[in-house]
């Protein structure tokens, strides 16, 4: 479902909530993301959603340029999530909304380590990501 996005060219509102995404299904969202341009509105709330795949997520916003709305809500996204959610408001749009209440972001994660995404996203290039597609 998260990869039929990046063709999909009618749907506008998808609530993926309550269901386990986790790593593998958030990082595959994420990049589906880029190529996607109907999607406004997009909840994935508590669906395990960890640091790496919130990360890809983030660069997947960043590059997507018609959401309205994300939410994260009840995900496990650790230190790196946040810090990388946290770079969104000045590299995106200002009618861009995301929230994030009851997230998991304690959580420290040896093998994620945060970069700048937005420079990264600028260069082309998904780091620390092992289910990015470039194709």
């Amino acid at each position: 479902m998260a990869a039929s996005l990046k063709t999909n060219t009618c749907l506008t509102y998808l609530d993926f909530s309550y269901n386990a995404l986790s790593t593998e299904g958030g990082c595959t969202l994420g990049n589906s993301l880029i190529s996607n341009h109907t999607l406004k509105y997009l909840k994935i709330a508590n669906t395990a959603v960890d640091q790496s795949a919130c990360i890809t997520i983030v660069q997947g916003i960043i590059l997507n340029d018609t959401l309205l709305e994300v939410v994260l809500d009840g995900n496990p996204i650790g230190e790196q999530g946040m810090k990388a959610l946290m770079i969104v408001p000045v590299s995106t749009r200002a009618n861009l909304s995301i929230s994030c209440i009851n997230c998991n972001t304690t959580i420290k994660d040896p093998l994620c380590v945060y970069s700048d995404p937005v420079a990264k996203v600028k260069e082309g290039k998904f780091y620390h990501n092992p289910f990015f597609d470039a194709n």
